[in-house]
């Protein structure tokens, strides 16, 4: 079992898409490497950039307020602890979604905007996961690369329902459009995902710029064994250089050795305060 006392390293990158003016996707990852957040504005509607922004701030300022109670319902190590973390995660994202909506009321040229967003928040060995949208967050673990959330698209509720298979599902040109994003409605849907993590673990989160791209066994090939920094570089590289257009963001957390942990040491800095976030 993963000491409580887990050390984590952090690295995130971006980059805009070589024919866009403007870089829509948000990305963060806290220094102590035990929050990480990661947006993608929904493309063909004004203001992308705006709302992966005003999402990713409002979910930081959220978990910053509440800090105390998020450690000290992970340190319970139960059920019911488990359960309390996934209720802050939950308002956090759904704070999230009205302050979405809030700026769009207040400014028309981005009304209707929208944006996927993945938190991952990480208390002693355990991953809190919360997702919203086709964004994806993948465990790195041995020698492979397996996806843990589910991509919100119309060719994924196709598929789950058997109206496709998984092959068709990969090529339809429902598999960009969202089936579920923030923004779009008073609340929204939110998977939540628990992870027990060991140590050598790597969670990476990215955006379908990446993804679109690269499959699971690139991922695997690129992350496993070799050094982080470098290899997110190279998964960028590796996407632009497939012909990728898209924006591409990626944020990745190192399970590394036990080290002593402050009890606040989640990242408590209140992110950039925007119109229509809280």
């Amino acid at each position: 079992m993963l000491d409580p006392r887990v050390a984590l390293r952090a690295w995130s990158g971006t980059c805009a898409g070589p024919a866009r003016g403007v870089n829509q996707d948000a990305v963060f990852v806290s220094p102590d490497g035990r929050l990480a957040i990661v947006a993608d504005g929904m493309g063909g509607r004004p203001g992308g950039e705006v709302a992966s922004a005003v999402a990713l701030a409002a979910v930081r300022q959220h978990l910053a307020a509440v800090r105390g109670a998020l450690v000290t319902h992970g340190s319970r190590r139960d059920p019911g602890g488990r359960r309390a973390v996934r209720e802050i995660l939950d308002r956090a994202v759904q704070r999230a979604n009205q302050a979405v909506l809030d700026h769009g009321d207040a400014d028309a040229a981005v009304r209707g905007m929208g944006t996927t967003l993945d938190v991952i928040v990480i208390l002693g060995d355990e991953a809190f996961i919360a997702h919203v949208g086709d964004g994806r967050v993948y465990l790195i673990r041995g020698a492979t690369a397996r996806q843990v959330t589910d991509d919100h698209t119309v060719a994924e509720v196709m598929r789950r329902t058997g109206a496709i298979t998984a092959a068709e599902a990969e090529q339809s040109p429902m598999r960009s459009v969202l089936s579920n994003a923030i923004g779009i409605g008073p609340t929204t849907a939110i998977d939540q995902v628990h992870v027990r993590l060991q140590p050598g673990d790597r969670l990476l989160a990215c955006t379908d710029g990446l993804y679109d791209h690269l499959s699971s066994d690139d991922l695997a090939d690129r992350l496993c064994g070799t050094s982080a920094r470098p290899a997110l570089d190279g998964l960028l590289a590796l996407a632009r250089g497939r012909g990728g257009d898209d924006d591409v963001s990626v944020a990745l957390i190192d399970i590394a050795l036990p080290a002593p942990l402050r009890l606040d040491a989640l990242d408590a800095t209140p992110g950039p305060t925007l119109p229509g976030a809280p």
